[in-house]
């Protein structure tokens, strides 16, 4: 259940030149990745309180923001009485 409406952040970078990236929360979060054209750039990303989400390009696993670099995040509280720190790390190169 998302308790709050999405808020929009600001962060733009191109996916296809990420070498990790990192997102945190204190309080239950939704986060979904857009590029230019307001389409949804891999799975939308669930996080429990205090969770965390990562990639790193030595996992072994495919970049899950590749394509069309992303020009906005949107994030929404699960809490709707607490507000969430939310933490964005990331690295290109």
């Amino acid at each position: 259940m998302i308790a709050t409406p999405p808020e929009t952040l600001d962060v733009t970078f191109d996916g296809d030149n990420l070498t990790l990236i990192g997102v945190g929360a204190s309080r239950q979060t939704s986060i979904r990745f857009f590029d230019v054209s307001d389409d949804i750039i891999g799975d939308p990303i669930l996080l429990v309180a205090g969770g965390a989400w990562g990639w790193a390009e030595d996992m072994a696993i495919p970049n899950p923001l590749t394509g069309n670099a992303v020009a906005y995040v949107e994030a929404s509280n699960g809490d709707a009485t607490y507000t969430s720190n939310l933490k964005i790390t990331g690295l290109q190169y």
